[in-house]
């Protein structure tokens, strides 16, 4: 093998197309094998990685529901354990915001042992709101748990839309 078929450029077509088929990028092929080792090491505890990745998450993940009514949208968000205190609700610019954090400590008496066990979880969500809403008649309840958002829409035609008169520059 002499140098010059080592320079792509003088390559014929078949040849070319022969080496780039052979050749392997030592970077996917490390790649391929570290994610095969973390995949192995993982699947000897019995759990798939997202099943850790939850089971390891600091952050607690309300679930949320968005239904699109005739003249309004409703959210509705599960949080469980905590209280209209730990809730922050904003409307923002076509955008509704919940922030919050959940916070849990339980104590305990085991055969002359105290046992205190603690959770804590913060959460932010931005969701975009896919209309116009009436945004002095939003109302938000929450009963056992659940974050109930009424949110109003616009009627169409009330757009506060205006004509630009264009002047000759």
């Amino acid at each position: 093998m002499s140098i010059s078929d080592l320079v792509p450029w003088k390559w014929g077509k078949s040849e070319a197309a022969v080496r780039q088929e052979n050749r392997v990028d030592p970077f996917t092929d490390l790649q391929k094998r570290m994610n095969r080792l973390f995949t192995d090491f993982w699947d000897d505890f019995g759990m798939s990685q997202g099943e850790l990745r939850r089971l390891h998450k600091a952050e607690f993940e309300p679930l949320l529901e968005l239904q699109d009514k005739e003249n309004e949208l409703v959210l509705r968000a599960e949080l469980p354990g905590m209280t209209e205190d730990d809730i922050e609700l904003k409307l923002v610019e076509g955008s509704l915001y919940l922030k919050g954090e959940k916070r849990r400590e339980e104590q305990r008496s085991e055969n002359g042992a105290e046992y205190t066990e603690r959770m804590y979880g913060s959460f932010y969500r931005s969701i975009p709101l896919a209309c116009a809403v009436k945004e002095d008649e939003v109302q938000a309840t929450f009963k056992n748990g659940v974050l109930e958002v009424v949110m109003p829409k616009v009627e169409p035609g009330a757009s506060k839309a205006r004509r630009i008169e264009i002047k000759q520059g």
